[in-house]
């Protein structure tokens, strides 16, 4: 099923505030006596979510994000993956079907998928994807206009926005800021790609070891949990437990 794009929300973040990525899961569990799990996913792709600030420092453009939000704000949005942008090494021509980028390993460009030639919010060509090879893009449709070498080039997160928007007032006569938190509208005419784990991690009994280090700077937990309920009758009380064993959970923040 496939859900046009209503809106491109192409101002650039306010990279002080930060810039979040986001990918979610959805797995049926059932855990034995012993705590054991059998898992099921329930998603074949995890769902992706940005979360990021956007600041205006015009008025012109605060009077444009707050008509935007205003028309758009139920639908589905463009939004670019900002932190996954290329350049064009070519400039690209009129009509032209081909971009030749500096790179496109490692960015979440996907056959299917939009991507944005971009130069500033208002200034953008959104164009969808049917092929990608090492540095270049082939496009289902040619450009409607010309493009020159040095365009940022992004790939594009399909997505709807939360249903409440508060726009903070910076100045009283011009700035905005926006937190937006873009959580991916699924698409399956988009054709997925994602490596074996062992091709990437070394493996250990055929699972991927997961070996970057932790951030020491970062507080590192170890969590153990037995889930149990105290049962009381006429003052003294028992203990009763649906597993056999305890469960420890290790987290931490990991740099890579």
């Amino acid at each position: 099923m496939s859900t046009p794009v209503d809106a491109y929300l192409a101002l650039a973040p306010d990279w002080n505030g930060g810039l979040s990525v986001k990918r979610a899961w959805r797995t049926g569990i059932q855990t034995a006596l012993n705590a054991s799990e059998i898992r099921s996913a329930l998603y074949t792709w995890p769902r992706r979510t940005i979360i990021m600030d956007i600041c205006t420092d015009t008025a012109s453009n605060s009077a444009w994000l707050r008509g935007l939000i205003f028309k758009y704000l139920p639908r589905v949005w463009g939004i670019p993956f900002w932190q996954d942008g290329s350049v064009l090494t070519q400039a690209a021509a009129y009509g032209a079907t081909v971009l030749s980028v500096d790179d496109t390993s490692g960015r979440q460009y996907e056959v299917g998928a939009y991507a944005i030639l971009w130069s500033d919010a208002h200034t953008i060509e959104v164009v969808q994807i049917t092929a990608i090879t090492s540095g270049v893009l082939t496009l289902y449709a040619g450009l409607g206009s010309a493009w020159p070498t040095g365009t940022q080039v992004f790939p594009v997160l399909k997505s709807r926005i939360s249903a409440t928007q508060k726009m903070t007032p910076l100045t009283s006569g011009a700035g905005l800021r926006l937190k937006v938190e873009a959580s991916e509208e699924y698409d399956d005419n988009y054709t997925r790609y994602t490596p074996s784990a062992t091709s990437v991690y070394p493996a250990y009994l055929n699972y991927p070891v997961f070996g970057f280090p932790p951030d020491w700077n970062q507080a590192s937990d170890i969590t153990t949990a037995h889930n149990y309920d105290q049962l009381k009758y006429l003052g003294k009380s028992y203990w009763l437990t649906n597993t056999t064993e305890s469960l420890h959970t290790f987290s931490t923040v990991f740099l890579a």
